[in-house]
């Protein structure tokens, strides 16, 4: 739930620029500020997998199944989110 509530969060331009100037550190692989401001851009797109997000948590290993549907969703995995 941490990737929606990241989304949602009228704070991440505003991290962003404190990363940039050294101030902070973002959380995550080095390629996810890119990422995530591409799905700000296009919040269809960012709005698209909250149902297999919510399907996610009700399997049997929601952590695994919440991660994989957030690294395809982010360009950062193999595309192994079910489906």
């Amino acid at each position: 739930m941490a990737g929606a509530a990241v989304l949602a969060s009228d704070s991440w331009p505003a991290g962003v620029v404190a990363a940039r100037e050294g101030r902070c550190a973002l959380a995550g692989p080095n390629d996810w500020p890119a990422a995530i401001e591409r799905l700000i851009a296009d919040p269809a797109r960012a709005r698209a997998p909250a149902q297999a997000n919510a399907e996610a948590l009700r399997r049997p290993d929601p952590a695994a199944s919440q991660r994989a549907l957030w690294d395809d969703l982010l360009g950062t995995g193999g595309g192994n989110a079910p489906r």
